[in-house]
């Protein structure tokens, strides 16, 4: 192990349903820092050791992914704990982030927690069954994060599909509405021709009548190719969207 981090041999991280959890602990105190270490190696959680607020915001920066949750000391020269973690909050708005104090700081963690970069402060000494029970909450906490974020995400890309399926379907209703209004001035167009041909009329009613309803017979047939020519292009059309 360096001297400026220690981290966890492998092991298998501490999994809640689909969740794996790793845990970042910031104290200038090695000694502080080990004893926490080896406290969640116990307990099978994965942690990593930054020894100051700015070496854990480069362990943040480089993480394969988000830390479930930090732990911060206070008091650290440089960058105070409540300092870090309201930058931390800027690197990793979802992990859920501790501040170790002691009594004489409980002011600033106040105000930290009212500013929002704080989630929650221990005091020190911290007893290990509360700090576990602690933890595991935390955990469950920002699974739930990820989850919610994730249903948001779910929920936007389908209210997309649904806006573009609307739109497909305004497109085909204004297609077939200039069809349907085509169709009618086709209608009234023979109506007065017929109306032309009737008041002129050399041949019998009856052969009026057969071309009459041939006609009508005709629009019907060229109508239902249109629908389907129309549904034909719809499938068409979503299945280059699959694609």
């Amino acid at each position: 192990m360096s001297k400026k981090s220690i981290k966890a041999k492998t092991m298998d991280k501490i999994t809640t349903g689909k969740f794996s959890h790793t845990v970042l602990i910031v104290d200038d105190e090695k000694k502080i820092g080990k004893s926490i270490g080896r406290l969640l190696t116990l307990n099978d959680i994965s942690f990593v050791y930054a020894e100051s607020g700015h070496k854990a915001m480069d362990e943040m920066r480089s993480a394969e992914k988000p830390f479930s949750v930090i732990l911060s000391d206070q008091q650290m020269p440089e960058m105070s704990g409540a300092e870090f973690l309201e930058q931390a909050k800027k690197i990793h708005p979802d992990t859920i982030r501790f501040l170790l104090t002691a009594y004489s700081d409980i002011d600033t963690v106040t105000a930290s927690i009212n500013k929002g970069s704080v989630h929650r402060y221990l005091l020190k000494p911290w007893d290990d069954d509360i700090l576990m029970e602690t933890l595991n909450s935390a955990f469950l906490q920002y699974e739930k994060i990820i989850e919610n974020e994730r249903l948001l995400v779910t929920a936007k890309t389908q209210h997309k599909k649904l806006l573009q399926m609307e739109q497909a379907l305004m497109e085909i209703t204004s297609r077939q509405y200039r069809e349907i209004r085509k169709r009618d001035r086709e209608i009234e167009h023979i109506q007065a021709q017929l109306k032309d041909d009737l008041s002129n009329a050399s041949c019998h009613p009856d052969q009026l009548i057969d071309e009459l309803n041939s006609f009508i017979d005709n629009s019907i047939n060229k109508e239902m190719v249109n629908k389907e020519k129309v549904v034909k292009e719809k499938k068409t059309e979503d299945e280059k969207k699959k694609k």
